[in-house]
């Protein structure tokens, strides 16, 4: 589920970083891909669920749905 207040705009690039985030069990750390895509838990579909994105290569982005300022990879 997307965090309230926020829409989650884009498709998913399959980049990996919310498999290390979530620690999931099918990410394969060699090809840096899911071993199971269409059938990942919901915890990884649904990530990430809110801003601030912290890793590079995520290709989500959110708009705030009061302002409706678009806020992507957070620069740190």
């Amino acid at each position: 589920m997307v965090g309230k207040g926020y829409e989650r705009l884009g498709e998913c690039n399959k980049c990996g970083n919310c498999c290390v985030a979530e620690d999931c069990d099918k990410f394969n750390a060699v090809t840096r891909m899911c071993m199971d895509y269409e059938h990942r838990p919901s915890k990884c579909s649904n990530c990430p669920a809110a801003p601030p994105i912290m890793v590079e290569g995520c290709s989500f982005k959110f708009k705030e749905l009061e302002t409706g300022r678009i806020l992507g990879v957070k620069q740190i």
